[in-house]
């Protein structure tokens, strides 16, 4: 039986080829070379203080295999109430994510810039108070599917530090297919939803912790 999800799915992959084309197109040489030793290669691991601060956990592991490029895997997961039932963010989500990095200092103060393009699978169960509809996923296996773009920043707590902090915003354009349920008891469903959905997708506050795998150049 042919997926649901098969049309979307190949319409995002396809534009998530196109952005990754593009990011790979831009020209190296125009931006100065690397300063010697003190590139990557190199892993990230990092946690965003803004999702904690929703109570979403959450952890990130990044690798850079050139001064330019970097692949992070981010994953999040939040499975409990605010409180009470009819308010809810349950979440689980994986979204890759490549990354092209500019630094914009002179100096050697490890302050770099980055742009990414992304995809992200996000199974959802949320309801905002027992005046609102619930919404979830299909059947609870038709996550939303999509990706987008972003931009941010990384700098050190202080030089030579491994110790950093990242911040970063996303945006993008996800296919939900969603359950609409009444908010409370046993509550019935209401209708199902497919749509496209395009907004804010990733807002982030990071501690990081760099460990460089090869120092180049003296």
């Amino acid at each position: 039986m042919k997926s649901r999800l098969a049309l979307p799915m190949r319409k995002v992959f396809r534009a998530f080829a196109v952005l990754l084309l593009l990011l790979t197109a831009l020209p190296s040489a125009a931006v100065h070379p690397p300063r010697p030793g003190v590139m990557p290669p190199s892993f990230t691991l990092k946690t965003n203080a803004v999702a904690w601060a929703m109570a979403v956990t959450n952890i990130e592991l990044e690798y850079q295999w050139h001064p330019r490029w970097s692949v992070v895997l981010p994953m999040s997961y939040s499975g409990w109430n605010y409180g009470s039932s009819h308010t809810k963010f349950c979440i689980s989500s994986f979204a890759p994510e490549i990354r092209y990095w500019i630094n914009l200092s002179d100096r050697d103060t490890y302050f770099w810039w980055y742009v990414g393009a992304h995809m992200g699978l996000k199974w959802y169960n949320f309801a905002l108070g027992k005046s609102h509809d619930r919404y979830q996923d299909h059947d609870g296996d038709s996550p939303a599917l999509g990706g987008g773009l972003d931009f941010g920043f990384r700098m050190p707590m202080r030089k030579g530090s491994p110790w950093g902090v990242e911040v970063g915003v996303g945006a993008g354009i996800y296919h939900t297919y969603s359950d609409i349920w009444q908010n409370g008891g046993c509550g019935e469903l209401l209708r199902t939803q497919k749509k496209w959905r395009f907004g804010l997708d990733y807002v982030g506050v990071s501690v990081t912790y760099s460990i460089k795998t090869e120092r180049r150049g003296k």
